[in-house]
């Protein structure tokens, strides 16, 4: 009869103090310890950033108090005391992980001094972190990441805060009401300069009428390599031209594929997303002999940064005589911006000084940019026989010139020109 009555009061106490994560009609509050590292003068690529395995001579560790409270929203107030400094920071549940593992909030500092450059609660240990050694050693299964950002300092430093099983009470019901936004937790995009660039090889003005590239950017994530990638396709759509009359020509540059991948931290690994976004994209062609153009137009399906909302692009026309053989293009006019959705067909053809509209740059804005899968810029155009002759097939020549960029990274250095480059062989029949 004890044994019973004690079970009973035990689990009468225990229910007491459990409250459902629907329930946070108060906030929840808690105290836990953090381990901290103070990690000064760091490269610009985030080098020598590395973790308790191997601690630099530019870095302090210590241990810190953190009280926490937790609000109905989800929301998650953090207080604590850094050397001199008070700090609060206040987070509010924005997205989470491709594989539900990871929450990231929007932070922010009460004390200037201070910005967070990344917030996330991790229902896992399989994830990027300072402390790895100490988290194996006690077997943490969850934790809560704070890392802030010095903005009065002359050098890059930084305070990476980490606190093993700690329990927001949230979790469950965050996680199936954020949208997924893997990109959100990869912090060091947004603060350092890659490692490595690289893109895949391919044959220049190869007789296709597809080519593919693959571009791939490097960041460091403590031991890690954090990789992006992004994959364009050059494809055209095209016929021969028949003698004395016209033919249609369309060139879609388009991203077919997107990934991003670190191996220390799965919660970042994603089919679909990576922070390289296309920034500018133009398309020079050049025609076979006895052949100009006529008219032209652009289509896509763009994000747009700023207005005007209807797409847009400029446009330069090089002028040479019919029947030369353009092994590469002719100089052109200086570009004037055009609203190419209205078709522009403005082309001197002029048989008598024998001057022809022989080759055409059509530049996406820079209102616009590729960001996700199935992006894509379109350039139509017609193309006309003015030789009123059968040719065998030559060489049509494209390229497209893009800029790749790191969408969370606004310095101009923060860029990669390119060219992707093919022919397509054109007869006139």
């Amino acid at each position: 009869m004890k044994k019973t009555l004690a079970f009973i009061m035990c689990f009468t106490l225990l229910m007491s103090l459990y409250v459902p994560t629907s329930a946070l009609d108060c906030p929840l509050k808690s105290n836990a310890t953090a381990k901290v590292a103070f990690v000064i003068d760091v490269a610009e690529d985030g080098a020598n950033i590395s973790n308790d395995s191997n601690i630099g001579s530019n870095t302090t560790l210590m241990d810190t108090s953190l009280k926490t409270s937790t609000t109905a929203d989800g929301s998650l107030s953090i207080s604590l005391q850094i050397k001199d400094d008070i700090l609060k920071i206040t987070g509010t549940p924005s997205a989470k992980s491709s594989n539900r593992q990871a929450l990231y909030f929007s932070g922010l500092c009460t004390n200037t001094k201070y910005s967070v450059v990344n917030m996330e609660y991790v229902d896992s240990t399989s994830t990027g972190m300072f402390f790895s050694d100490y988290c194996t050693t006690t077997k943490a299964t969850s934790v809560l990441k704070l890392y802030l950002k010095d903005e009065t300092s002359p050098t890059k430093d930084y305070i990476f805060i980490e606190c093993f099983d700690y329990l927001y009470p949230a979790f469950n019901t965050m996680i199936d009401k954020v949208p997924t936004n893997t990109v959100m937790g990869a912090w060091v995009a947004r603060e350092f300069k890659p490692i490595d660039c690289s893109s895949s090889s391919y044959t220049p003005y190869l007789q296709t009428n597809t080519q593919q590239r693959e571009y791939t950017v490097t960041f460091k994530e403590f031991e890690c390599p954090q990789i992006h990638t992004i994959t364009l396709a050059s494809t055209a759509n095209y016929g021969n031209i028949p003698v004395g009359s016209h033919e249609h020509f369309t060139y879609t540059l388009k991203i077919i594929g997107k990934t991003m991948s670190c191996k220390d931290n799965p919660s970042l690994n994603s089919n679909t997303e990576s922070f390289l976004h296309v920034k500018s994209a133009a398309l020079t062609q050049t025609t076979v002999p006895n052949t100009a153009f006529i008219d032209t137009t652009i289509d896509g399906d763009v994000q747009i940064i700023s207005a005007p909302t209807s797409l847009s692009a400029s446009l330069a026309i090089g002028i040479g005589p019919l029947s030369l053989s353009l092994s590469s293009p002719l100089s052109v006019d200086d570009p004037s911006h055009v609203d190419l959705n209205a078709q522009y067909t403005i082309y001197c053809n002029d048989g008598s000084r024998d001057e022809y509209a022989r080759t055409v740059v059509a530049a996406m804005d820079n209102n616009y940019v590729l960001s996700q899968i199935g992006h894509k810029f379109s350039v139509e155009g017609t193309i006309g026989d003015f030789g009123n002759v059968k040719k065998s097939a030559a060489t049509h020549r494209a390229k497209w010139d893009i800029t790749i960029i790191n969408a969370a990274d606004t310095s101009p250095n923060a860029t990669t020109d390119d060219v992707l480059a093919h022919g397509i062989a054109v007869a006139i029949q």
